[in-house]
């Protein structure tokens, strides 16, 4: 763990967590480099690419749920049994009591019931954020004005309560920045607004107590988006994590782990479909692969892998084909709702792009890179280590009679 606030420290469990409830990334190489410069701190911009920004969101007020429905609950509970602790605190009864218990009832408890539904049934809305914080705000007017009203009471407020409400929201809400300052003016500009309208309040601010009101929540604003900035990181370091393990580090591609997820995935959904489909699984393998590293060193073999995968990719363009780097020089080919006749013409087609990419090997016999495909065409309930067992047998036949060529089977 670095050097950061202990509140860092909670972060990459919650980030995590989060994570798991989101849906299935595949980042653009753009998209990657970014959230990879916010982790290592590179970049004074840490907002995510757009999609990622909002996701972000959803995962901070998923995470802050709770603390808002505790801040809500507390706020309805207090202004709506005033009316019992009030007396016994004050010990009489104002002569405003009625004006005070209007602002109360009327406005504030109901106001909070609001809140406190849509964050149960809505917590996820950007609405409901923008009622929460309005409702603060009008949180933060009725406390002015009844502190400035306070002489009526007898009971005189002390200046510095109002400042409870910013403090808390800020603490507990986590609100983006642009919103926790958009709160911060509203405060400022309800505490001014306040005083130019009913003059000065009966018990005044000494001057120190100016220190509290204005310079603690510059200070809670800077805890809050110190942590938040923690936090941004710890979210894209998962989000790393999460993306990289279901891909091949070299070439980029989905590895083993992402295919068989996949597979599954495009089983189910052809299960469902209103026909019969089939899906065509490849095993592609390069020849004299080991001659490459020999003979032109591993450096060499490596750009060779990227070349073919960025070959390979070609023919997975619908959404939901994929080409998966299986380990070594083993790759894989799943081709959705794809017949025998259309898995012979694409396998076909892919020996002749990877020939013709002419990319030289001086240990093969043509003297450039050439591949051999075992494959097999599959009904949507084939279980994927059935269709890998006959794509691999497919394979060994391919290489026995001589490489360079496909072989597709039908189970």
């Amino acid at each position: 763990m670095s050097d950061h606030s202990a509140e860092e420290g909670l972060a990459p469990r919650k980030a995590i967590a989060a994570l798991r409830d989101l849906p299935e990334y595949d980042l653009t190489p753009q998209e990657a480099h970014e959230v990879a410069d916010i982790v290592a701190a590179k970049t004074r911009q840490f907002r995510f690419p757009k999609r990622l920004e909002d996701d972000f969101q959803t995962f901070n007020r998923a995470s802050s749920r709770n603390a808002r429905i505790i801040l809500a609950v507390i706020t309805l509970l207090s202004f709506a049994s005033a009316a019992f602790w009030a007396p016994a605190l004050i010990g009489s009864a104002p002569s405003n009591s009625g004006f005070v218990l209007m602002l109360e009832l009327a406005v504030i408890t109901p106001l909070f019931g609001l809140v406190l539904w849509l964050l149960l049934r809505r917590p996820d809305a950007d609405s409901t954020e923008w009622v929460m914080m309005g409702a603060y705000v009008i949180e933060m007017l009725v406390v002015e004005t009844m502190r400035h009203h306070s002489d009526r009471s007898g009971f005189p407020i002390d200046p510095s309560i109002g400042v409870l409400v910013p403090i808390a929201v800020i603490l507990m809400a986590r609100l983006r920045f642009s919103r926790t300052m958009l709160l911060l003016a509203a405060y400022i500009g309800v505490s001014l607004s306040q005083a130019w309208l009913w003059g000065e309040a009966p018990n005044p601010h000494a001057a120190s107590s100016w220190i509290i009101k204005w310079l603690l929540p510059a200070l809670v604003v800077l805890a809050s988006v110190s942590n938040k900035l923690a936090l941004r990181r710890q979210w894209a370091a998962a989000l790393l994590l999460r993306v990289m393990a279901h891909r091949d580090p070299l070439t980029g591609l989905p590895n083993r782990r992402a295919l068989e997820k996949h597979y599954e995935a495009m089983s189910r959904a052809l299960s469902r479909g209103s026909r019969s489909g089939r899906m065509v699984l490849a095993v592609i393998d390069l020849d004299h692969f080991k001659k490459v590293n020999d003979l032109h060193g591993h450096e060499y073999g490596d750009g060779v892998l990227i070349e073919i995968a960025v070959a390979l990719s070609g023919f997975a363009r619908r959404p939901l084909d994929m080409v998966a780097r299986m380990g070594g020089e083993e790759f894989a080919l799943l081709l959705h709702d794809c017949d025998e006749e259309s898995g012979r013409q694409r396998l076909s087609a892919l020996l002749e792009t990877i020939s013709g990419l002419q990319i030289e090997n001086k240990g093969a016999t043509l003297g450039i890179i050439t591949v051999s495909i075992g494959a097999a065409a599959a009904p949507p309930d084939t279980r994927l280590s059935d269709a890998y067992r006959a794509a691999d047998e497919a394979l060994y036949r391919v290489k026995e009679s001589g490489r360079n060529n496909y072989e597709l089977v039908s189970l």
